[in-house]
């Protein structure tokens, strides 16, 4: 499932040649979507003997599986993707290790 978000393209223009627009450089008020990632850990030690132990370890990154968002199509000449949003990552990644120490 794809989500697009779409922003007023009315509001921008294509200055003209030679000319300055009238928006910053910098504009506070056009920011991409925010990202919320939440990561996990669980460790377990084992101690068999006096110099050998062990440590089981699983972790898993974007534990809620929350999608990271592109940021928006910024060129104003293409209307077609000016302030559409066409892309998402940040899959849920998961790992199990086992580190022995002698």
């Amino acid at each position: 499932m794809t989500q697009h978000f779409y922003f007023d393209t009315s509001v921008f223009s294509q200055a003209g040649n030679f000319t300055f627009g009238n928006t910053s450089r910098f504009s506070p008020d056009l920011r991409g979507p925010s990202t919320f990632n939440m990561d996990f850990s669980v460790f377990k030690g084992f101690k068999w003997r006096e110099k050998l132990t062990a440590q089981i370890r699983a972790e898993a990154f974007n534990g809620f599986n929350h999608p990271t968002w592109g940021n928006p199509g910024l060129t104003v000449n293409q209307p077609g993707t000016f302030g559409i949003i066409n892309n998402a990552n940040g899959n849920r990644t998961m790992q199990l290790a086992l580190k022995v120490n002698y």
